[in-house]
């Protein structure tokens, strides 16, 4: 009774738990064991890239969002707190569909998204049946260790370390920047990518590029390899960056971000992004 598929749900946890245990915590760690040997087979599941430039930039978009919902259930996995599970979870069901929706906007692509849909329902279902079970753990947080923390500042979650979170709320003025960006060309770089670029790649070391006054145009991408980027401006109404992909021009919508990150530990203060 507690998920929308209990069929998938005793099918995938009786082998593992040998019928024997209704122990929620364990029922949870076995529900995400099996969430993730499926979706880590799901590249193996898209389409051969086809001819057309779009199909394909779309199935790459699929790939990378699967990446990182392999991403989110390992955060599942070490995180001690149900409000970061249950959004690590859910994300992992949106980046689901955020593949699909891709894929559906494209013409004549129906078939091909019925399809995949089919093949990852199992998935689907299993991260739901995962989310369902941390929801339940919710009401019975005293059985099960799991320390129920209320959040604080402005709620941050617990990854937002103490500094980062006093920089967001206090400004940066006294944080002195590790790049800065000018389009007059009086900085480091005249564009937001190439100071992002020049980022130490898996650094633990807070990475803070100040943006000044200008508008850039340019879509910026700060992959999963480049961490604990800060970035602030001069304010909403003077530091102002405007990406310009769009559908229209062949562009899934999934890329038209004007700031795209799929890193850990990304902050903005005092930027508009548009």
């Amino acid at each position: 009774s507690v998920t929308l598929y209990p069929t998938t749900c005793f099918s995938s946890l009786a082998p593992l738990s040998n019928g024997t245990t209704s122990d929620p915590k364990t029922l949870f760690s076995l529900s995400l064991q099996v969430a993730m040997d499926s979706v880590s087979n799901l590249p193996s599941l898209l389409p051969k890239t086809p001819n057309d430039a779009v199909v394909a930039k779309a199935l790459s978009d699929c790939t990378e969002l699967f990446d990182d919902a392999m991403d989110r259930l390992r955060d599942s996995l070490s995180s001690r707190r149900i409000d970061d599970l249950k959004t690590w979870l859910s994300t992992v069901l949106t980046d689901h569909e955020t593949c699909l929706d891709g894929l559906s906007e494209i013409n004549g692509t129906v078939a091909m998204v019925d399809e995949l849909r089919r093949k990852m329902k199992n998935s689907t279902e299993l991260v739901s049946n995962s989310l369902a079970i941390a929801t339940k753990v919710v009401g019975i947080l005293g059985n099960v260790k799991i320390p129920r923390i209320h959040r604080r500042l402005l709620g941050f979650p617990e990854w937002v370390g103490a500094a980062e979170r006093r920089l967001l709320q206090d400004g940066t003025e006294a944080e002195t920047p590790d790049a800065v960006v000018a389009a007059d060309g009086s900085g480091d770089f005249k564009t937001i990518g190439e100071a992002v670029q020049a980022a130490a790649k898996k650094s633990e070391k807070r990475y803070v590029i100040y943006v000044k006054t200008g508008v850039y145009e340019e879509n910026v991408v700060i992959s999963k390899n480049v961490w604990n980027v800060m970035m602030y401006g001069d304010g909403m109404d003077k530091s102002v960056v405007s990406g310009n992909l769009n559908f229209v021009d062949g562009t899934p919508t999934f890329s038209t971000a004007t700031v795209g990150e799929s890193s850990c530990l990304v902050s903005f203060s005092s930027l508009l992004i548009t």
